[in-house]
């Protein structure tokens, strides 16, 4: 929707995301670590991964709530992200493009 309001390039607009998917990976046990530890909860993300290779359901039955909280650290740290990242390119933008 996004794409075709703005006329963008779907394969510019999907590059970037194809390139941070491993990122993007990296950083989901960081993240359910942190959500745990913001609501307290004393759980062993290293186990709940070790249940995925042998039994899924006991792994969604175990780790739910902590992926939940997962998404509640991230999204609590997005806005926070995305600042740091609006001033960093602000500074390059700002030097690549200058005032006329």
């Amino acid at each position: 929707m996004f794409i075709a309001i703005f006329n963008l390039n779907i394969a510019a607009c999907q590059l970037p995301n194809l390139l941070l998917t491993p990122v993007q990976l990296m950083t989901i046990v960081p993240q359910i670590s942190l959500g745990n530890y913001i609501f307290g909860v004393e759980e062993d993300v290293a186990q709940i991964f070790a249940l995925l290779t042998s039994d899924l359901r006991a792994a969604v039955t175990l780790g739910g709530y902590s992926i939940l909280r997962g998404i509640a650290a991230w999204a609590l740290l997005v806005p926070f992200f995305t600042f740091a990242v609006y001033k960093i390119l602000l500074v390059f933008i700002s030097k690549a493009m200058p005032n006329k």
